[in-house]
């Protein structure tokens, strides 16, 4: 674990400093976030994504991951919205697709996770993430009849 810890540390020290020399790729803040959140800095990985979203408001890799973040923070709508947007940008995004699933089977919309899960199916039939959702999803549907 200490080696992890060190390598996110290392990780994000280098992100940052590409930023010092690269200040307008939001790229690079998008991948900073990434590191941060899974430092469990999850306000600060927002803030990065926000920023890569400032320089570029269509770049979906950044609403996605700030759904993730979002969603990990059990701010449901919010993180709904971002992932909303990251599949209205990249309409086959199986993980952005997935997460959207997710976030509908919570609130207990099964049609629409199911048409979000098909759709991710459908763009990337061998997407572990949606074929297992799509499981889930099947057994809360079973067990509520």
């Amino acid at each position: 674990m200490y080696q992890v810890r060190q390598q996110l540390d290392a990780a994000a020290a280098e992100y940052r400093t590409t930023i010092g020399l690269q200040p307008k790729n939001p790229i690079l803040y998008n991948n900073l976030g990434i590191v941060l959140a899974m430092q469990g800095s999850r306000d600060a990985a927002l803030e990065q994504f926000q920023r890569a979203l400032a320089m570029a408001p269509h770049y979906a890799p950044a609403y996605l991951n700030m759904g993730l973040v979002l969603a990990a923070m059990d701010r449901s709508d919010e993180a709904a919205a971002a992932l909303q947007r990251a599949v209205e940008l990249k309409p086959g995004d199986a993980e952005a697709l997935t997460a959207l699933a997710k976030l509908r089977i919570m609130a207990g919309d099964y049609a629409a996770a199911r048409e979000m899960l098909q759709r991710a199916l459908a763009a990337q039939p061998e997407y572990g993430a949606a074929k297992q959702e799509m499981l889930r999803l099947q057994s809360l549907q079973d067990n509520a009849h």
